[in-house]
């Protein structure tokens, strides 16, 4: 993430910024936000991407639209140093491309397709990618991604949209489960019945 007297010297404004997902959970007061959409910017390295999947998730789950920045130059590590190096201007560009944590997590998925005629690789890309739009709880945009997805990759939006009911009764199940689990919990923490 960029540091904050690199925004300020900038002109760029940072309500809130983190140096890494750990701090997430406990560094990030929902309530004081300032917009219910935040732009992720972790380190283009490995071990930022990985932040920036786990920052989405914790995000998302706190009911914020998520958003993530990728930036256009991959000789600057970091935002801030892409800010040294190339400017607010540039900058606000990549911040006004910012794309969807779905894209983001798809776009990530399609390194599986290194070789487009592997066909395993295909079948385990569009299932995981099922996996992802599963967790949207909007039926327009899911249908849009699913839309977009058939095109891109020749498959049907039935086989698309059949995977995601799959998955969707699946998730529908383990709710189930979890939720008679905490109930036998409860049970046995209250004690015998008398």
């Amino acid at each position: 993430m960029p540091s904050i007297p690199t925004f300020n010297s900038a002109g760029l404004s940072a309500t809130e910024t983190l140096s890494s997902s750990r701090y997430l959970n406990t560094s990030l007061d929902i309530r004081n936000l300032l917009s219910d959409t935040v732009i992720i910017s972790y380190d283009q390295d490995a071990a930022g991407q990985n932040a920036t999947l786990r920052a989405i998730d914790i995000l998302v789950k706190e009911g914020l639209k998520v958003k993530v920045l990728r930036l256009d130059k991959e000789d600057a590590k970091d935002p801030d140093e892409y800010i040294k190096k190339y400017g607010k201007e540039r900058f606000e560009e990549c911040v006004k491309k910012s794309i969807s944590h779905i894209e983001y997590k798809i776009s990530r998925m399609e390194k599986l397709l290194e070789d487009d005629n592997n066909f395993d690789n295909k079948v385990k890309f569009l299932s995981r990618t099922a996996d992802i739009l599963a967790t949207l709880e909007n039926d327009i945009e899911r249908e849009m991604y699913v839309d977009t997805i058939a095109k891109k990759y020749n498959v049907s939006k039935a086989a698309i949209e059949s995977e995601i009911n799959k998955k969707l009764k699946k998730n529908v199940k383990e709710e189930k489960v979890v939720k008679v689990q905490e109930k036998v919990t409860e049970r046995k923490e209250k004690g015998p019945l008398t």
